[in-house]
């Protein structure tokens, strides 16, 4: 699977037809909404985006056939104070990767980096999700008035595999 630290995509990818694949930096991307005092679990990419400002996911929970992903990082933005204790975890099939803090995917400008790196197939159900002992309140905004609903987006930086065509 891994040749000098770095993932051999022919053995994932169309055995038949290598070359009509290309590998390019990516993100995929997606975003939900926490309602503050009523939100107790989110889950991402599960769900098409309406603009796409919210999310890049073509089918809800997956990737198109020949598509694949390469996660190297993972990044959480609009994680506030109250609400940076959420437990988060990905899951990519049956499998679970990790239980960690939502905080620790807000830390830096590119998030959480993963060693090693996590491959999500084509046509593989996945989703990244957050859950909450308790619902929170948000903490007031700018002008002072609380905040109903914050918007929160899920990067995953890396490398996506795609046809040519």
């Amino acid at each position: 699977m891994y040749e000098n630290g770095e993932l051999k995509w022919q053995q994932y990818l169309s055995a038949n037809k290598p070359w009509l694949l290309e590998v390019i930096p990516a993100k995929l991307y997606s975003t939900e909404f926490y309602h503050s005092e009523v939100t107790t679990e989110l889950r991402f990419f599960t769900r098409l985006g309406t603009h796409r400002a919210h999310s890049n996911i073509v089918i809800a929970g997956m990737l198109p056939n020949p598509q694949a992903f390469l996660i190297e990082h993972i990044r959480i933005d609009g994680i506030s104070n109250n609400i940076k204790y959420g437990a988060c975890v990905l899951q990519i099939g049956a499998k679970h990767y990790g239980y960690a803090p939502a905080w620790t995917y807000a830390l830096k400008e590119k998030g959480f980096r993963l060693i090693p790196k996590i491959f999500i197939p084509s046509l593989c159900n996945f989703c990244f999700e957050i859950t909450w002992e308790k619902a929170e309140k948000i903490g007031p905004g700018l002008s002072g008035e609380p905040i109903k609903v914050r918007p929160i987006q899920v990067v995953f930086y890396g490398q996506l595999a795609r046809s040519v065509n």
